[in-house]
């Protein structure tokens, strides 16, 4: 389940691990981990699997893609996860945000929130537009996959936001998906270092 029109990734991204599938028979499948069910499989249903099979950066990317692509509400969410046994579900619903326009943006914002930065999603800002994040209300971050950045378009839109923020003094990183999806730390420290240039200007 992706969130609407982005792309999660690029091209030469690592290996994806082996799929989980649901069977009533609960035998082994190639290539494939399986677990045994019994009756057809809900959403609700799919979306527990993926909390407790998944990482939580994982779980958040896919209950808020639910979300984003109204196949659920964060309140139907919650009272899914409403039993004793279901503090990580919980925990990830409370990280959910509507606003998210791709997976890139969620887990580039569970890795900054983790980080313990404020982070505000699809921040307006006047005359340029929409960033993806905010960091500490000083430091925008624009998280790119290929599919609509490296085109002639996304090429010149990214050219006059990206202008626009330098005439109005606000800083901005660019960062390539692939970087937060696969090198977290590396983004990481690509914010911490701008940051500890703005409070040094």
């Amino acid at each position: 389940m992706l969130h609407q029109g982005r792309s999660p990734g690029t091209v030469g991204d690592p290996p994806m691990p082996l799929p989980h599938v649901a069977a009533a028979h609960g035998r082994p499948i190639p290539g494939c981990v399986v677990h045994r069910v019994s009756g057809g499989q809900t959403l609700v249903d799919i979306l527990r699997q993926c909390v407790k099979c998944g990482s939580e950066v994982e779980a958040l990317a896919v209950l808020e893609s639910a979300v984003v692509l109204k196949k659920c509400t964060i309140h139907e969410l919650r009272a899914a996860f409403a039993g004793r046994k279901d503090a990580a579900g919980r925990s990830v619903v409370a990280m959910i945000d509507p606003q998210s326009q791709s997976i890139v943006e969620t887990v580039a914002r569970y890795y900054l929130l983790q980080a313990g930065y404020n982070v505000q999603s699809q921040a307006a800002i006047k005359g340029v537009g929409h960033l993806d994040l905010l960091v500490d209300g000083l430091l925008g971050v624009e998280t790119d996959g290929e599919r609509y950045h490296n085109t002639p378009s996304g090429w010149a839109e990214d050219l006059r936001r990206d202008n626009l923020l330098v005439i109005a003094g606000m800083w901005k990183l660019r960062i390539p998906a692939s970087v937060v999806l696969y090198h977290p730390d590396t983004m990481l420290q690509w914010v911490k270092d701008a940051l500890a240039q703005i409070a040094a200007g």
